[in-house]
């Protein structure tokens, strides 16, 4: 035999093999792709079900734990005095009311800024979280903001020595967090009992 027809035949060989491989694969895939829509038309038929007792009663229990009012003097008040004791300065909060709507609670939008060290930074916003349930974190961002100088910084409306804050040569961060606190309706037409 000459050796080109022995590499003609190896080459037809290999087509045929790859060609069946390829046929065997495609109907694989088909076969899947059938039990697949067979699986999702049976699914389709099967009624809806009614939602469990267990998830009926956990969603009462979560609506008496938010409060049905929020004071944003007061939690800034707290907030900028946390962040004192953390060495900690919080630059800016703007505030923002949601009322309720037929599908959502009511809720107060904050939005904070906040420079200090990571981990004052983290405490401070770990507290506000414990002191107010239903208080949530929607949005986090950080960036690096230089090293603190040697007179530190001052906090948002306070004066004096007390009002330094920060230590010399720290590496700061500066936060802007998007805060949401979720309230308890008060009117009947919302539900609530």
């Amino acid at each position: 035999m000459h050796p080109l027809y022995l590499i003609w035949m190896a080459s037809l060989v290999i087509a045929l093999v790859t060609s069946l491989a390829g046929v065997w694969l495609a109907r694989t895939k088909w076969l899947e792709l059938q039990h697949d829509r067979q699986l999702y038309a049976r699914l389709l038929q099967i009624p809806h079900v009614k939602p469990s007792p267990l998830y009926a009663s956990a969603t009462p229990t979560f609506l008496n734990e938010l409060p049905t009012r929020f004071g944003e003097e007061k939690f800034i008040a707290s907030l900028n005095e946390v962040a004192l004791k953390q060495k900690a300065q919080l630059i800016e909060v703007s505030v923002q009311r949601t009322p309720a709507s037929e599908n959502r609670l009511p809720r107060v939008e904050l939005d904070a800024r906040l420079r200090g060290t990571y981990p004052a930074i983290k405490a401070v916003l770990a507290t506000a979280l414990q002191a107010y349930p239903g208080l949530a974190i929607e949005h986090l961002s950080m960036r690096n903001a230089g090293l603190a100088s040697s007179a530190g910084t001052m906090a948002v409306g306070a004066t004096g020595p007390a009002a330094t804050t920060g230590l010399a040569g720290t590496l700061q961060q500066e936060a802007s967090v998007h805060l949401s606190q979720w309230l308890r309706p008060t009117d009947a037409a919302s539900g609530v009992q």
